[in-house]
């Protein structure tokens, strides 16, 4: 394809065009939409959960991520990036809108906020940016803020006062235990 060839001949064409997209206020809200939902799902995505949250999949490659709770099964699960679904502990499910919707050989075209009932599942078709949102409000409850630190032992400390000296010692708790001895005051052993 030449220069001549492409559809924006001139830099006139080009800044006409620029300034369209650019000063569109629909086009910079949808922008900013988009900028604050990507931003929502790396911060979903990088979270250090409590153990029965799972994060499967690599939203930077390939842009498909699942985030399950192993307690109730609730999922959110990003598809190529473009779609995703939200699946709460009732089983109701909200979903991105898709072209078509084929229900019992139906052919359905679901629009924005349409709520389908099938078999007792509640599928609520929304927006991704809502759907986003609510997975970030559910999953936020399970950061874990003693991610990476862990407890090595749960430790007991003892102190003794004989005249002028004080002696301390410091014993795990749960594999030492104090006990009498005669002549012994005070003995620790392992079990």
């Amino acid at each position: 394809m030449s220069y001549s060839d492409s559809p924006i001949t001139s830099w006139g064409q080009f800044r006409f065009l620029y300034s369209i997209i650019l000063f569109n206020p629909f086009f910079v809200q949808y922008l900013l939409n988009f900028m604050e939902t990507e931003k929502i799902i790396s911060e979903l995505i990088k979270q250090n959960y409590y153990d029965f949250i799972d994060v499967f999949g690599d939203y930077t490659k390939d842009q498909n991520v699942i985030i399950i709770n192993t307690k109730n099964n609730v999922v959110f699960e990003i598809m190529n990036g473009s779609s995703c679904r939200f699946e709460d502990e009732d089983n109701n499910f909200w979903l991105t809108i898709p072209e078509t919707l084929i229900i019992n050989d139906h052919r359905y075209y679901p629009k924005l906020g349409n709520i389908f009932i099938i078999d007792e599942v509640k599928y609520i078709f929304n927006a991704m940016e809502m759907i986003v949102e609510r997975a970030y409000n559910y999953f936020k409850e399970f950061k874990n803020p003693m991610y990476g630190i862990e407890s090595l032992m749960t430790c007991l400390y003892l102190s003794e006062i004989t005249g002028d000296r004080r002696d301390k010692n410091v014993v795990v708790y749960q594999q030492f235990k104090p006990c009498v001895r005669e002549g012994i005051d005070t003995y620790i052993y392992s079990n």
